[in-house]
């Protein structure tokens, strides 16, 4: 039976070395108003203002990758924080759904990202990984994730002609 196509974006798995196993996340921040939504386990980049993943991320803030982008991957995206502006309440979601105008729009949401060039992560590809392709860049396969559980759906695009773009 061959392996069934159900890409869940980026899951961290470990890490390498002798270190802590706090396998924790870092702060950083995603503009209120921000139109792109982000799931958990998405790959997640720094805005240079312009449209990067297709949305504009602000400079100095965090939004979706792009996988034909050329700004430099932050890490994958593990949720956020933010005061709700229908409710007044403060939230968590597994996912930040895009549009959103924080209550505290000067300070933004908070994304969780694990950051860690050491962390390792496992990831579905959309068909046979070789061993050539091992250690290589490739693209991204992106589907938009599910609001139900906020989980992604990227996985890696490793179809003939891969990485004919700029890769990540």
């Amino acid at each position: 039976m061959a392996n069934i196509d159900a890409p869940f974006g980026f899951r961290q798995v470990g890490g390498l070395g002798s270190r802590p196993t706090s396998e924790g996340t870092s702060k950083y921040v995603i503009a209120s108003g921000y139109a792109g939504a982000v799931y958990a386990g998405d790959v997640v980049e720094f805005g240079a203002g312009t449209g990067e993943g297709g949305n504009a991320i602000a400079a100095g803030y965090v939004g979706e990758a792009a996988a034909t982008s050329s700004i430099r991957n932050v890490g994958i995206f593990n949720g956020c924080f933010y005061d709700d502006p229908t409710t007044g309440k403060p939230t968590f979601k597994n996912y930040w759904p895009g549009s959103v105008t924080v209550t505290n729009p000067a300070a933004g949401a908070t994304a969780f990202v694990y950051d860690n060039p050491d962390d390792l992560f496992e990831v579905q590809a959309n068909s046979t990984l070789v061993r050539a392709t091992v250690g290589r860049a490739v693209d991204m396969g992106y589907t938009a994730g599910s609001t139900i559980n906020g989980r992604s759906k990227e996985e890696l695009d490793v179809t003939p002609g891969w990485c004919d773009s700029v890769c990540v």
